[in-house]
């Protein structure tokens, strides 16, 4: 018996190249990793020097996603 069957939802391709939000997402979940493993963040002067040392990646690529948005 064969049937004929219609998906429900659209499939989405989340790491489409036009989709940067998920390659922010990506580059950030894995600088964080990298941060995580790289530092002992034993007290709050640890964490905070960890994200500055940081930001300007991180600000960079989220800039360069809005860039590419547009």
């Amino acid at each position: 018996m064969s049937s004929q069957s219609f998906p429900m939802l659209a499939e989405v391709d989340c790491k489409s190249s036009s989709n940067w939000r998920w390659r922010f997402f990506e580059f950030l979940d894995e600088r964080l990793d990298k941060i995580e493993r790289e530092v002992s963040m034993v007290e709050l002067g640890d964490i905070t020097d960890a994200i500055f040392r940081n930001k300007s990646d991180i600000l960079g690529q989220l800039t360069l996603g809005f860039i590419e948005k547009k």
